[in-house]
């Protein structure tokens, strides 16, 4: 399928194996004028993922990671085609926030090489015991002998968690080579950072804890489906608990609109997926970009640090669990 949307981050459908791309208002009123759109076919940079995933990382390490190699702006009018080779595989959260972050690298769209993956998440989603009849012949998978622009190849157990400075995402570094700032303000939320499974790693790393004093944590759930099921296993009650403000979902302070927005000088530690001067509330605010792991060690710490210096083995997330396991024992 080929999906446009007026929102850049339409990229984001690329995890579920179809051509998605963000386009300007004047484009999107010709297509729904004509249905059809004019669209020059990118060049495609190849990303493998390999090796073992550490169970704290995240696929915004790796979204970070692919625009630290590429740099910010360094896929303009290409397309991103990612292939997981990982032992454990991708989960489909990861993806999707990896697919969301390929237009800050300047890219026209990502794409996920469809597998059992993401075969099992559509049957699961549709209710469906598997694809219907002739869908298979519909991926949209590479040609054989397809060529590439570049080739990277990403090694997930070699990597740490990142963090992007503030001002731009031409600096992205280790969160544990970052300045150990004091920070305001900790956003977990965004189509690129509010999703469950982002939400259950937070609450694993706060169960049993409190916000750091003079911190804010907003939590702003990227869709209602993922803001009811963590109403019912207790993700909510365990961030709350732990002093976290929890809205409605929405984009809330990622674009600057409302529930959070910085002051100046305020500095914040946030999932979503752009820290330009200005974008969520003052000018004179810093954002600095992280996975949710690395967010709530902030907001439990206070400033920036690498989240495996405050996890444990009960806060360590389990790949692909949405339950934010308690002192008691684990929530159903």
């Amino acid at each position: 399928m080929v999906i446009c949307g007026a929102d850049s981050h339409t990229v984001m459908a690329g995890a579920l194996g179809c051509f998605a791309s963000g386009m300007g208002s004047t484009d999107i009123l010709a297509l729904l004028l004509t249905g059809e759109v004019l669209l020059s076919i990118p060049g495609s940079i190849r990303i493998d993922f390999e090796g073992a995933m550490p169970e704290w990382l995240f696929g915004k390490d790796l979204a970070l990671e692919i625009i630290r190699q590429l740099g910010e702006g360094g896929a303009v009018d290409l397309a991103l085609e990612y292939r997981d080779g990982t032992a454990s595989g991708l989960t489909m959260d990861s993806r999707f926030a990896i697919a969301n972050m390929a237009v800050e690298a300047g890219a026209t769209n990502g794409v996920f090489v469809p597998d059992d993956t993401l075969r099992g998440y559509l049957a699961e989603r549709d209710g469906a015991a598997g694809p219907l009849p002739g869908f298979e012949a519909a991926w949209l998978v590479p040609d054989a002998g397809a060529a590439y622009v570049r080739h990277l190849r990403i090694d997930t157990g070699a990597l740490r968690p990142l963090v992007a400075l503030p001002g731009d995402l031409g600096r992205i570094v280790a969160a544990g080579d970052a300045e150990p700032r004091p920070v305001q303000q900790v956003f977990i939320g965004s189509c690129a950072g509010g999703r469950l499974e982002d939400l259950a790693a937070a609450a694993r790393v706060l169960r049993g804890r409190r916000v750091a004093p003079g911190v804010r944590l907003v939590v702003t759930p990227a869709s209602q489906a993922v803001f009811h099921a963590c109403l019912r296993n207790g993700i909510f009650e365990v961030l709350s608990e732990a002093g976290a403000m929890i809205t409605n979902s929405s984009c809330g302070a990622c674009g600057g609109i409302d529930k959070g927005l910085l002051g100046a000088g305020e500095v914040c530690v946030s999932t979503s997926n752009r820290n330009f001067r200005g974008r969520m509330g003052s000018p004179d605010g810093l954002i600095y970009l992280a996975s949710p792991l690395t967010a709530a060690a902030a907001a439990v710490t206070g400033r920036i640090c690498d989240p495996l210096d405050v996890l444990d083995d009960r806060a360590l997330p389990r790949r692909g669990d949405t339950r934010p396991a308690r002192i008691a024992g684990e929530l159903t």
